[in-house]
């Protein structure tokens, strides 16, 4: 469904016959009485729910933000973020979210390092910076035991827990990357 203002009396054919049956049903003085009409908050709340299914629908038909769509399926009510004001954590998180955060596999795509590896020599994506390098063990051990503390269960995929939208494991993802000085 799509809203759109058209101005009147724009030569429109149908609109020019709208227009003209409604003048004649000001003219005719038929009452429709008050029982008839719909509240406009009935509109509102109809409007709402079928913007949310067609926006819904765009996003799973777009051909673009698939990274994106592993985590976040479907369209939330509310922003993951709207009850936090540390504007350093949100921005990390979106990063880390949205997978556009400074890893070495993002950087070497984006042509600002030669190599997509670790400085351990694995392939540096996400999920081995936050959850396998051997440069961060002691802040991923840490990691590791605040997840399974939170009711994570092992074997332990960054996109699976991004994906439960969880602020306190945000919380635990977001330390990790402080306290290892990790720039992401």
């Amino acid at each position: 469904m799509e809203i759109t203002w058209i101005r009147g009396h724009s030569g429109i054919v149908n609109n020019d016959i709208v227009d003209q049956m409604a003048k004649s049903a000001v003219t005719s003085g038929i009452d429709i009485g008050k029982d008839k009409i719909i509240p406009p908050s009935d509109l509102i709340r109809t409007f709402k729910i079928r913007l949310k299914e067609d926006w819904q629908q765009k996003y799973d038909n777009s051909l673009t933000g698939n990274r994106y769509k592993q985590i976040q399926p479907h369209i939330p009510t509310k922003p993951w973020f709207q009850s936090i004001n540390n504007r350093y954590f949100i921005k990390n998180m979106c990063r880390i979210r949205t997978k556009h955060a400074l890893y070495p596999q993002h950087k070497h795509r984006l042509g600002l390092s030669q190599s997509p590896e670790c400085v351990c020599g694995e392939i540096g994506d996400l999920q081995h910076v936050i959850l396998e390098c051997s440069q961060y063990l002691s802040y991923i051990d840490s990691l590791y035991n605040e997840l399974l503390s939170k009711g994570i269960s092992l074997p332990i995929n960054l996109d699976s827990i991004l994906c439960k939208a969880r602020l306190d494991v945000y919380l635990s993802i977001h330390n990790f990357v402080k306290n290892s000085r990790m720039s992401l």
